[in-house]
């Protein structure tokens, strides 16, 4: 009898130091799952915006008054840039920096096709940077590309004394660009025959 009381006293020890194993194991992947579900959920959080100083933010609206008065409707985006159409293109100015001389991008963005030949493009890119003053085009994602000139500009009246020039530019490197394609994706076609 004393024999069968410590065997079954043991196994009831055992099937509690089980039970709160189990416990435990569950609470570890309890916490576990948790973690990694708030670490999932963490790639869907939004960057916050920019955090832009006041000179930064006047200075650019500024730009924003000075297109106006030419004739232009700029808005502010969503990522606190100045957005403005000419002649069905739209085109964005970009102030980077906190305080003057401000680091000022002038951008027109294109997209690309699903079937963009990716070397002839990065060619015509080449070959358009080289060959243009003041141009810089960039693959920006998979199927946008950007072209941009970029200045330092201590005043509004800097800026204006070449934006003509740079919409000018900024144009024709959009056609020069495409150009420039339609000549390398045609030797590689030429290539393959």
């Amino acid at each position: 009898v004393v024999g069968l009381i410590h065997s079954i006293s043991f196994f009831i020890t055992f099937a509690i130091d089980l039970s709160t194993f189990n416990y435990l194991f569950m609470y570890k992947k309890f916490i576990l799952f948790v973690a990694f579900a708030l670490s999932a959920l963490s790639c869907f959080a939004q960057e916050p915006p920019i955090q832009r100083s006041a000179d930064n933010v006047a200075f650019r609206d500024s730009i924003a008054n000075f297109l106006k008065l030419e004739g232009y409707v700029p808005s502010i985006d969503e990522d606190g840039d100045i957005e403005f159409k000419k002649e069905g293109s739209t085109y964005f100015v970009i102030v980077v920096d906190d305080e003057a001389p401000f680091y000022v991008q002038f951008t027109y963005y294109l997209g690309m096709d699903e079937d963009t030949d990716q070397v002839a493009m990065l060619k015509a890119m080449n070959e358009t940077n080289r060959d243009n003053r003041c141009i810089k085009c960039s693959i920006v994602d998979k199927d946008l590309l950007w072209i941009t000139i970029e200045s330092y500009d201590a005043t509004v009246a800097e800026f204006g004394k070449t934006y003509d020039l740079y919409l000018e530019h900024l144009s024709e490197s959009g056609v020069i660009l495409a150009q420039a394609y339609n000549k390398y994706s045609k030797e590689k076609t030429n290539q393959s025959k």
